[in-house]
């Protein structure tokens, strides 16, 4: 695959926005506590798409009310540009079944710097009063593209810095075939230059696991004319409009972990493609969600891997991802006794009682 690179400065800012808005892509960021990070992410998104949609997932740290414009001070100064960012006209809008939410105000830059919004990014705030999963607020979020004109969207997390030229990447990507359903990026560490996070999305099938390939290996360009992945990685992936309609959306009963790799099951069960782009660079702080909270990622991956076997495993696939999580939880009860390994043991064995008895969603326990 070969992606000409963007032209650099203003001139090639202006030029991949105006492809941006000629292909209609829009980006949908989940957010959740992200108030920090939220800055560079939009920044670096910068002429890059014709937009984005900003899902707030009940925040606690005031992410909600600076994405709406109040207190953003440290929002780089940017450059001038006199040009309105336009919506879609209806023309080259899909129809909807049912009526959306009204376009976003279009502002001209000077505007736009005024209300805290970055020139040349389109902005469209939803809130949710709390946390209603990553999945749920994605769904969220691509509808209300749909409903702007969206011909494709780029699933992208709060903590993805997508770096100069990866959108046309992705978007050369998925225009390569009529029945290719998305394009993923190339992922590296934030922290870790040089290693990757991730070069697409792969499912062993013997265990029914998931994972994202080349994770932790030095990024040596191994993986550029790899078979397609399994999945694309709910990290930085574009999807297209008719692959969404008709694969369906992300399943919310996941919460957290897994979504992402269901639907990349889904799409190619429909008979559509997931490409990776590995001129699509994006750099990834990963986890930033969890970080903090290591037995809520363990909870959800357990009790989610456990769904995805059922779901998608052969009987012996189902077995051994059963032997396997049962040898993790089988070490769980001396780490009962130590206080602070308390909550990660628990995490283990409740993501299998959950499991066990169909409980999905939130959880109560970790949140």
């Amino acid at each position: 695959m070969s992606v000409a690179k963007p032209a650099g400065g203003d001139e090639g800012r202006a030029a991949n926005r105006l492809a941006a808005q000629e292909r209609g892509i829009w980006a949908v960021i989940p957010v959740w506590n992200a108030r920090q990070r939220l800055p560079e992410v939009l920044d670096a998104l910068r002429g890059q798409v014709a937009g984005a949609v900003m899902v707030d997932n009940g925040s606690t740290d005031g992410t909600g009310d600076w994405l709406e414009g109040r207190g953003r001070r440290e929002i780089p100064e940017m450059a001038e540009d006199p040009e309105p960012v336009r919506v879609p006209a209806a023309s080259q809008r899909s129809p909807s079944p049912s009526p959306g939410p009204p376009p976003p105000t279009v502002l001209r830059d000077g505007q736009q710097r005024r209300a805290g919004i970055h020139p040349s990014l389109l902005l469209r705030v939803l809130r949710n009063p709390d946390n209603r999963g990553w999945p749920t607020a994605v769904n969220q979020g691509v509808q209300a593209a749909w409903d702007m004109g969206a011909a494709a969207v780029l699933i992208l997390n709060d903590d993805a810095l997508v770096q100069s030229g990866a959108v046309a990447a992705l978007a050369a990507a998925l225009a390569e075939g009529p029945r290719t359903a998305a394009a993923t990026a190339r992922l590296g560490y934030r922290e870790r230059p040089g290693i990757l996070n991730g070069a697409g999305g792969t499912v062993d099938r013997r265990r029914a696991f998931a994972a994202l390939r080349g994770e932790g290996e030095a990024d040596q360009g191994q993986y550029d004319l790899a078979p397609d992945p399994d999945y694309p990685s709910g990290a930085a992936s574009l999807i297209g409009r008719a692959a969404w309609e008709e694969v369906g959306p992300f399943d919310e009963a996941c919460y957290l972990y897994y979504e992402d790799v269901d639907w990349g099951l889904r799409a190619q069960a429909a008979g559509w493609r997931i490409r990776y782009a590995p001129e699509a660079f994006v750099l990834h702080l990963g986890s930033a969600g969890t970080a903090g909270d290591p037995a809520r990622r363990r909870y959800y991956n357990v009790r989610n891997r456990l769904r995805f076997a059922r779901r998608w495993g052969s009987g012996a696939a189902r077995v051994r991802c059963w032997l396997e999580t049962l040898a993790l939880a089988a070490r769980q009860p001396l780490r009962l006794l130590v206080r602070r390994r308390r909550r990660d043991a628990s995490a283990v064995l409740w993501g299998i009682i959950d499991h066990l008895r169909g409980r999905y969603g939130r959880s109560g326990s970790f949140g």
